[in-house]
């Protein structure tokens, strides 16, 4: 079984939560001048914010001998091997997508996290569309896929 685990890097931590802290910062300076109004809502949102941010903390990569499962913990995709016709490592940038997380655009569907240097997976699959990913290693998830599946067509 090959598995991997993509974290976002602290660099795009930091970029997702300056916000957050700006906003916090600005209703707890509003609430200790006495406007209460809004200090509720902006607790909520802080909330749903960290839940979010959690829920997608991690892209996680797993093969199998049948499938591979590619995605976040609350939302993943499973490709059966049999319907991957080809396999190759790519280069990307963050804006041909249109950012990060889950995304789709003329390439495919793609899994990404901030802070993965640009190295990506690109498989066709029969059928469908291709289906982009993030990985630290490129070479071994095609790999990994051609030894289970030697049909499959490397780079």
């Amino acid at each position: 079984m090959y598995t991997e685990r993509l974290v976002w890097s602290r660099v795009w931590w930091f970029v997702i939560f300056s916000p957050l802290i700006l906003v916090l910062f600005f209703v707890a300076s509003a609430a200790s001048r006495g406007r209460e109004s809004g200090v509720a809502e902006a607790g909520v949102l802080a909330l749903l914010f960290l839940a979010l941010a959690y829920a997608f903390r991690a892209l996680e990569i797993t093969i199998d001998d049948h499938q591979l499962t590619i995605g976040f913990p609350v939302y993943h995709d499973r490709v059966p091997l049999d319907q991957i016709i080809a396999c190759r490592r790519i280069r990307y940038r963050w804006w041909e997508f249109g950012g990060y997380g889950i995304r789709w655009g003329r390439r495919g569907k793609m899994f990404n996290v901030g802070g993965d240097g640009g190295r990506a997976v690109e498989l066709t699959r029969r059928g469908r569309g291709a289906l982009l990913f993030s990985s630290r290693n490129p070479e071994a998830v095609c790999a990994a896929i051609h030894a289970r599946r030697p049909d499959v067509a490397p780079e």
